[in-house]
């Protein structure tokens, strides 16, 4: 698919412009330096041009002998490997549009990227943005130094111009480029999407750049390292993938200048915000939770979360390398405890660092959202309602007579799998029943990884 990469200074309306062209707010918009730190993907298409956008943070200047990089356990600052991820996607692209502000002028920021720009030898566009004056429309010729034609004057925020710009654009697209606009962040229809979720600081993003096996997203100690959700599509053994990796979900104390803690959190709360709608759009979440520190409330509450948005959900223990109980037996007896309502969730002990067991998520994912979508035939439903009757108590009338208090059972929903048990109106029965037919259910096959929603319908016969 036809690749455009937007590259440019900090705080010049990138990821403004980005979700402008994809109509939506995928990526988080701030005026404090480096919001955007990971590189975020979206599709769209634009007069029958199929293509697909990366938004990328801001940068000073590009090195065009950077390519892909393995994983590595180097140390690097959240500038750096921006830096590299900049770098990386004008690699990738097609065709890039250098984001300037008019107002700030041509700076020297812009003549060392456009210098790097220029040794690749792909289109370059310059997007002059907050140019929403005629003053500042006219001042876009000062851009044409950078020797890209001339500049196309925009307002991200407002969306004037953005139509010239993608015409502009998608000028340089070849016919192998043209066909139907692909939907859905260009997820293949079948692919299984996986959210990486937890608070922050517990190895996300480390573990999906581990099941990758290279350095797809940005890691370090800082927390918040992670803002945006940040989609990458793989096949595992011919199954299409999409890993989403989230910003870490905790409410923190900010201690700095009162406008920009504001700021801050402003952008947490769009990241968490982010980080549940990713829950509520994927098959399975798999819980990372962090194997030298105890679980806070909040990991709780992302649980309830899970639950609550009917996910399949595995939970990894991740930094296993760190922790100093080699118990692991204890260690997955306390997890239980703290997550008594997910007992249906596998539990993996993992690490990053060291790789232990981290090729065994995506199987364990891959497996519990297959149970999430079972269908039991009818000789399955027989048995379990076969087992559900004789483990529940039926009361004897005056005569001695076994009063049958439930009719039927039918599985009505997959995704997660749901199953009505009907009885007879104006009977009580017990508050366990629930629990007593999902049980049923567990034995009957394997349900590992997915919550079983059990309705009771009372009806006249």
């Amino acid at each position: 698919m036809y690749t455009i990469a937007l590259v440019g200074r900090t705080n010049v309306g990138k990821s403004t412009l980005f979700n402008r062209i994809l109509g939506e707010g995928r990526a988080i918009a701030s005026e404090l330096p480096h919001t955007t730190r990971d590189r975020i993907v979206g599709t769209s298409g634009w007069r029958g041009i199929a293509f697909r956008l990366i938004d990328t943070g801001g940068v000073e200047h590009l090195d065009a002998r950077h390519g892909k990089r393995a994983a590595a356990a180097t140390t690097r600052t959240i500038e750096e490997e921006i830096r590299m991820q900049a770098e990386r996607t004008v690699q990738e692209a097609d065709c890039i549009v250098l984001v300037t502000d008019v107002r700030d002028g041509l700076l020297p920021g812009e003549r060392a990227i456009a210098q790097m720009l220029r040794a690749l030898g792909r289109p370059v566009v310059i997007a002059c943005n907050k140019a929403e004056t005629k003053r500042y429309r006219d001042a876009c010729h000062e851009f044409t130094a950078l020797g890209f034609g001339a500049p196309f004057p925009v307002s991200a925020k407002s969306g004037m111009g953005v139509g010239d710009l993608l015409d502009g654009i998608v000028a340089f697209a070849d016919s192998r480029a043209a066909s139907v606009v692909i939907e859905d962040d260009e997820e293949p229809k079948a692919a299984t999407r996986v959210a990486i979720v937890g608070e922050p600081n517990v190895g996300k993003s480390s573990l999906v750049n581990a099941i990758l096996g290279w350095e797809e997203v940005i890691v370090s100690p800082e927390p918040y390292t992670t803002r945006d959700v940040h989609d990458v599509t793989f096949a595992y053994h011919g199954t299409p993938i999409v890993l989403l990796d989230t910003a870490g979900i905790r409410r923190a104390a900010m201690r700095t200048q009162k406008v920009v803690r504001k700021r801050l959190q402003r952008i947490e709360r769009e990241s968490v915000g982010k980080s549940l709608h990713a829950v509520e759009r994927a098959d399975v979440a798999v819980l990372v939770l962090d194997a030298t520190r105890p679980a806070s409330r909040h990991v709780k509450q992302l649980a309830q979360a899970i639950v609550e948005a009917r996910r399949a959900c595995i939970i990894v223990i991740n930094k296993m390398d760190e922790a100093g109980d080699p118990d692991e037996e204890r260690i997955v007896a306390n997890v239980r405890r703290l997550f008594p309502h997910m007992a249906w969730a596998p539990v993996l002990l993992t690490s990053a660092v060291t790789g232990t067991r981290v090729r065994r998520i995506i199987p364990v994912a891959l497996a519990a959202v297959t149970a999430w979508r079972r269908e039991l035939d009818s000789e399955q439903l027989a048995a379990v309602y076969a087992t559900t009757k004789h483990r529940i108590p039926e009361p004897k009338d005056r005569e001695g007579q076994r009063q049958i208090r439930t009719i039927d059972m039918e599985q009505v929903g997959t995704a997660p799998p749901q199953f009505v048990l009907r009885t007879r109106r104006r009977v009580r029965l017990p508050q366990a029943i629930p629990g007593i037919v999902e049980r049923a259910i567990r034995e009957t096959d394997d349900f590992t990884g997915t919550p079983v929603i059990v309705f009771v319908k009372g009806v006249k016969v």
